[in-house]
């Protein structure tokens, strides 16, 4: 997959199941050897703590599918700047969709790992995507598909 300059990543893991209608719990990493910056203007160590940024950032979604409180899905899409001088907080935390704006990011090939698990600790195979970034302007292309048989799925995957 590819995104481009101005676009965000957007990865959607909703779908999984296992849970038996228990919440979920979903651990996101940035895969630090399937990714690199190809950006030639950039310094090695520059590179290095733009990885690290992401890797930290992307490690931050990872929690329960739903946290209502934030106390262990702490996105940065949920933090409440509440306002009247109160502390923000974390609300309405889902770790099962990731929104990073990617503008910042430079060129380069990025891989994020999923694995789930329930409540019984039982985990899924690790689920790999990887994009790659590009800087100049891409249309966004999506596969959008609905089923009333919640028994049926079609899996889509692209390397």
């Amino acid at each position: 997959s590819q995104i481009g300059g101005c676009d965000a990543l957007n990865i959607d893991a909703a779908p999984s199941s296992g849970g038996l209608g228990r919440s979920l719990y979903f651990s996101w990493i940035l895969d630090r050897k399937n990714s690199n910056i190809t950006d030639v203007n950039i310094e090695p160590m520059d590179k290095l703590m733009y990885l690290d940024r992401l890797a930290d950032l992307i490690a931050s979604f990872s929690g329960q599918a739903f946290d209502v409180d934030g106390k262990i899905c702490q996105n940065p899409n949920c933090l409440d700047s509440v306002g009247n001088n109160s502390a923000p907080r974390y609300k309405n935390c889902f770790c099962n969709v990731i929104q990073i704006p990617f503008v910042s990011y430079p060129s380069g090939k990025y891989t994020v790992e999923l694995t789930v698990s329930n409540w019984q600790n039982s985990e899924s195979s690790p689920a790999s995507i990887s994009v790659t970034k590009q800087l100049k302007a891409i249309p966004i292309v999506t596969i959008d598909m609905y089923s009333s048989d919640s028994n049926r799925m079609l899996s889509v995957n692209r390397s």
